[in-house]
């Protein structure tokens, strides 16, 4: 019986979080994007690793201060074009000590990604630009999932952007 037990109790334990998985989407605008990304970067306690091709919403910067001082580590990569736009954040990171690189597309593209991997565990991607504009304005969505293979796969393509980033 204690055999059984322990076979059930290690079965349960590599099954349980590919059932378990959860994935919900929040539109814009107005429709809880920004609330729960910030309630990602509060909760994190590792890393947060983000890639976003214009960043200038206050809060969500302010937020990964909180984190980044809390010791989480903080990576950012934002597209090179957005930085010089009026409100980029780019300056406010690099004041603050918060890593972050700047990189753009290939010949006359963009980095275009808007994505986020926290704790190695759940990300977001989406439409939604980490701006004012997304939030209120814009009609996005920010899809928010901890699907194992999802994070990986964008764990790997930070990585790689990472890398490549100045």
């Amino acid at each position: 019986m204690k055999k059984y037990l322990v076979l059930f109790s290690l079965i349960n334990l590599l099954i349980t979080p590919f059932l378990f998985s959860e994935t919900r989407v929040c539109f814009s605008p107005n429709g809880g994007a920004k609330k729960n990304i910030i309630e990602l970067i509060k909760d994190s306690s590792e890393s947060i690793d983000v890639m976003c091709y214009s960043f200038n919403a206050r809060q969500i910067a302010e937020s990964l201060l909180e984190a980044h001082n809390r010791g989480v580590i903080v990576r950012i990569i934002l597209d090179r074009s957005q930085t010089k736009k009026k409100g980029s954040v780019h300056k406010f990171f690099k004041k603050n000590g918060i890593d972050i690189r700047l990189i753009s597309g290939v010949r006359r593209g963009v980095m275009h990604n808007k994505v986020a991997i926290f704790d190695s565990k759940t990300a977001v991607t989406g439409s939604y630009n980490w701006t004012e504009e997304a939030e209120h304005l814009n009609y996005d969505n920010a899809l928010f999932s901890d699907d194992a293979d999802i994070v990986d796969a964008y764990k790997k393509e930070f990585q790689k952007l990472w890398i490549n980033a100045e």
